[in-house]
């Protein structure tokens, strides 16, 4: 598919920076290779350390084979460089996704994703598992339907922002269990509006910001790297960029 050349302007020089790993047929269980140096990048008032390993921009027909789609109904598909998720006419119950990246996580990462939301009368839901594994330290298997409850049943993080028709929240849970860490009722995703959301994962310290924001900041237990997943419900949005970086030290600490 063709890319705008405002996309391709806009990524080049993040692109050339950066060296894309690109997991093989036979490797999707190896951790994100790591290949480039670090540099200090700042997220609100903290800065961090990073070794850059992924820069997603889903610019190439083959976005698919480092993505892998579980969907209840809804439509997964890129176009001009956006990752989009459509609720077509799927029903409140039957419109869950999940769209999981293909390689497991260094255990101290950083995520940031560029998303937005499209107009209308939806959840504009923008969610996030992350460290997502079987019980027992397994790999995850892609064997699920999109169903959200099947995914509280396995090991993760899980970082949810959302508003559209509903009042509008963030909270960050870790499962199995789906417990409640922490909560923001004072935030609301808007219709048509982008964001840049921003997951720090370090030896059980996590932050999730919204916009440079901090919105949550608590300690738990360091879950293991595992996969990282985009999550959404009865909602039409779209991922422009994805960037996962491990921490600076991470080299040493795998």
């Amino acid at each position: 598919m063709e890319v705008a050349i405002y996309r391709l302007a806009r990524h080049s020089a993040y692109l050339a920076s950066f060296i894309l790993a690109i997991p093989s047929a036979n490797a999707d269980d190896a951790p994100v290779s790591q290949q480039a140096e670090h540099e200090i990048h700042q997220v609100g008032s903290q800065e961090f350390a990073v070794d850059w390993l992924f820069d997603e921009a889903f610019d190439s027909n083959d976005w698919s084979t480092r993505w892998t789609v579980e969907s209840q109904g809804p439509s997964v598909f890129v176009e001009q460089g956006e990752l989009s998720i459509r609720r077509e006419d799927s029903p409140k119950d039957q419109a869950g996704v999940t769209v999981w990246f293909n390689q497991d996580l260094p255990q101290n990462v950083i995520i940031i994703v560029d998303a937005s939301t499209e107009p209308g009368d939806h959840a504009c839901n923008l969610n996030f598992f992350v460290h997502a594994k079987e019980l027992g330290n397994k790999p995850l298997e892609y064997k699920r339907t999109g169903a959200y409850k099947s995914y509280h049943e396995i090991t993760n993080y899980l970082f949810t922002f959302t508003g559209g028709f509903m009042s509008g929240w963030t909270r960050a849970r870790i499962n199995p269990g789906f417990k409640l860490i922490s909560e923001d009722e004072s935030v609301y995703a808007e219709p048509g509006s982008s964001y840049e959301l921003t997951i720090v994962c370090d030896r059980g310290d996590l932050s999730f910001y919204i916009d440079g924001e901090l919105k949550h900041h608590f300690q738990e237990e360091a879950l293991p790297g595992g996969r990282f997943g985009l999550r959404t419900w009865f909602s039409d949005v779209n991922y422009d960029r994805i960037r996962i970086g491990a921490l600076a030290n991470e080299k040493e600490r795998l």
